[in-house]
């Protein structure tokens, strides 16, 4: 029952009525009537389960290697933030690697690079010990990655040799939102879309009226969607409504500039308004950048251009090991990115593609070749024939769409860890590429990271395994397969004269290298589950009383599902061979019931 409350993300304060209802619901049954399980005990069972899988994973993570990542919390108004740990680790129960929640500590002092260090290095050496941790990822924030005061310094001087990579994901939003400040300053997109979001969707009269402006046009009704600067993909799915509601959305901002809504009077711009900028009210700078034919162009070429970072940013999202394709992808992204200005000339010629001054005009392309996608370059032709566009205003687009590859192509060059000898030599654990691989790629990890060899085996037999598995006939391999699994796979093969595994040592150490995160998508996905401390109090409800908070016994509230954040079995499957609840479940369960007491903490404080 337990179990089910708390995957269901059901408040635990329904324990209490769940008996009564066994009573009712079975009134033969001498088990519904000995059955007692209300908040009380409830609690107690989540405290044991979470200590249970605690341990479980910490047995697992003592003989293997693992990753660390945490990330920090944005929480405001509470005084310490929450750093939730992650682990990255190869479970051989379920042959796979798997994200582990390791615990979720709070920083009591500043959130400076040494405390959060602190928090780590707890937490490593209560379950295991730093040698074997072979790789830190976070996000790109000075505080984490600053080689001097931040975190990345002082795990660096506990374990010099460990592996500190920043998010690859924040660096592909970055890399595009440095691009799109180019376009921000000549047409501001997102302010547009901002503004269009907010005057709409928090007024259900705008909503009503807008709905019938779709209906008119024949569109259909859709809702706009919000645009957050913090979310990787948000960009391209706003502007992609954006354009399907434009002509609806013309309409609708015309009739309320034409009407104002606070006096009841009609204003209409003038010359001098359009002009000058001079804008009043919100609903007129809509309008304004609506019927700017300026402002559609700019919104296709986005349109084109930005599914190139979502593409990237989606494979970096992937739960499935992807350290073997960081750096081959990142290549593909820049090249990707660079066909679409510079000449195919100066590509193929120049022997790094990151010494390219992406700046220089004789490299890019003319306005016929640059790539603005086809929608934008036959709405300008459009534009062009009915004289809605000046050849000014052409001549700035494209100055400005050659600004936008040539600052994104600039800050994936400097930004990206396209040098990084880790994932230019783990493409060795590609097993579709084992022939072009290099013994010395393999023996720069074990050189790096003793811990991924196994204890009993010598880099003699490394070697050999590694040569036979190059020239051996293997059995086909899913190429849908995940890299993990296919080596797991591997490591099970037995010799034709002996019952010994063929590959014992090679794919334990494959899978050593696998461990190491790719990006900081998972504890991002963490926090994407775990609601924020702003708990939802609602005035005369029982649970969330005032006596029964200040007494430390308001509930203990379930969360969402957190699909495999421990690796275990689902606690209502009947497959398994435990009974365990997992690890997400709990440690949220327990977090929120720290935040209900700090909640209380706050409240006097302010009160005072």
């Amino acid at each position: 029952m337990t179990s089910f409350l708390v995957e269901c993300n059901v408040p635990v304060a329904t324990a209490d009525k769940l008996s009564p209802l066994m009573y009712k619901m079975f009134p033969d049954s001498k088990i519904a009537k000995s059955f007692a399980c209300k908040r009380t005990k409830t609690t107690h069972i989540i405290h044991e389960m979470s200590k249970d899988c605690v341990q479980k994973l910490s047995q697992v993570i003592v003989d293997n290697v693992f990753g660390i990542a945490t990330d920090g919390s944005n929480d405001r108004g509470y005084s310490n933030q929450i750093y939730p740990v992650v682990i990255r680790y190869y479970d051989p129960a379920v042959s796979r690697v798997l994200t582990g929640l390791l615990s979720l500590p709070a920083c009591d002092g500043r959130s400076t690079g040494e405390n959060i260090f602190k928090l780590l290095d707890n937490e490593v050496k209560e379950h295991s010990e730093w040698r074997k941790c072979v790789a830190f990822c976070s996000d790109n924030a000075n505080v984490m990655m600053g080689r001097n005061k931040g975190v990345a310094g002082f795990v660096i001087q506990e374990h010099p040799d460990i592996f500190v990579t920043g998010c690859a994901c924040h660096l592909c939003h970055l890399a595009a939102s440095k691009a799109a400040s180019e376009i921000n300053h000549v047409s501001n997109i997102e302010e547009l879309l901002v503004d269009v979001y907010f005057y709409i969707e928090k007024s259900s009269n705008r909503t009503k009226s807008l709905m019938e402006f779709q209906e008119q046009c024949g569109s259909d009704t859709l809702r706009i969607l919000k645009h957050t600067n913090t979310r990787w993909l948000s960009p391209a799915a706003s502007i992609d409504r954006l354009l399907k509601m434009w002509e609806p959305l013309s309409q609708f901002f015309e009739q309320e500039c034409a009407t104002s809504v606070k006096t009841g009077r009609k204003r209409k711009l003038t010359e001098k308004d359009t002009s000058s900028g001079n804008f009043k009210s919100r609903p007129e700078r809509v309008l304004h950048a609506l019927t700017d034919p300026n402002t559609k162009l700019y919104c296709l070429f986005l349109q084109a251009a930005i599914p190139t970072f979502n593409t990237m940013n989606l494979v970096l999202q992937r739960e499935e090991p992807m350290i073997h394709l960081v750096h081959s992808k990142c290549v593909t992204f820049l090249t990707k990115l660079l066909v679409r200005f510079i000449t195919p000339d100066a590509i193929t010629k120049a022997e790094n593609l990151q010494t390219l001054d992406f700046h220089e005009r004789k490299l890019q392309k003319s306005r016929e070749d640059i790539v603005i996608g086809q929608n934008a370059r036959c709405y300008m032709e459009q534009c062009k024939e009915q004289g809605l566009m000046t050849p000014k205003d052409r001549s700035l687009f494209f100055d400005s769409v050659r600004k936008y590859y040539a600052t994104a192509a600039t800050y994936i060059t400097q930004k990206f860890p396209l040098n990084d000898p880790v994932l230019q030599n783990a493409n060795v654990v590609n097993i579709q590429r084992r022939t072009e691989a290099k013994f010395s790629d393999l023996l720069y990890f074990v050189h790096r990271f003793p811990c991924i060899m196994p204890d009993d085996a010598t880099e003699d037999d490394l070697q050999m395994e590694f040569l036979m598995y190059q020239v051996d006939p293997l059995p086909s391999v899913d190429s849908d397969m995940r890299i993990d699994q296919s080596w797991h796979l591997l490591g099970q093969l037995k010799q034709l004269d002996t019952t010994q595994p063929k590959y014992k040592v090679l794919s334990h150490v494959m899978l050593g290298i696998l461990v190491i995160p790719h990006s900081n998508a998972d504890s991002e996905r963490i926090f994407s589950t775990v609601p924020k401390a702003a708990f939802r109090l609602q005035p005369g409800r029982a649970h969330f009383s005032r006596v029964a908070l200040d007494q430390g016994r308001a509930p203990l509230t379930s969360t969402v599902y957190i699909t495999r954040l421990a690796g275990g079995p689902n606690p209502l499957s009947q497959t398994g061979t435990t009974t365990q609840v997992e690890l997400g479940y709990l440690f949220v369960a327990l977090f929120r019931h720290w935040r209900y007491k700090h909640f209380i903490q706050l409240r006097k404080w302010r009160c005072q």
